[in-house]
């Protein structure tokens, strides 16, 4: 899958949010509540299928993982191995791993917008 620029205007998102444009970039900058509606606009952009399960996506390879690398970097885990009280269950990670036939998808979210 190619490099890509996906371009946003702040303004527009601001305004649909109806917050201030420096709420949308320290939104997409540290990652909170990014992840739902970039998946969205990724999965369109490359044209993948919406997913079937605990994926992001799926591409004609399989299931496709989208993260976001935030200003505190990025976690190649799933969602429900990370956070407080949560621990990295190692044989389920490789398990998940396997499973993502498809990919993954990083999108650097400290270039924003």
């Amino acid at each position: 899958m190619p490099d890509a620029v996906i371009e946003f205007d702040e303004a527009t998102v601001a305004n649909a949010l109806g917050v201030e444009i420096d709420d949308v970039i320290d939104i997409m900058r540290t990652g909170t509540g990014a992840s739902p509606w970039m998946e969205r606009r990724i999965r369109e952009e490359f044209d993948l299928d919406n997913p079937e399960g605990n994926e992001d996506g799926v591409s004609d390879k399989g299931p496709v993982e989208i993260k976001g690398i935030t200003k505190y970097g990025v976690t190649l885990v799933p969602s429900w191995m990370v956070g407080s009280g949560r621990s990295v269950d190692w044989d389920a990670l490789n398990n998940w791993l396997d499973g993502m036939s498809g990919g993954f998808i990083l999108h650097d979210n400290t270039k924003f917008p």
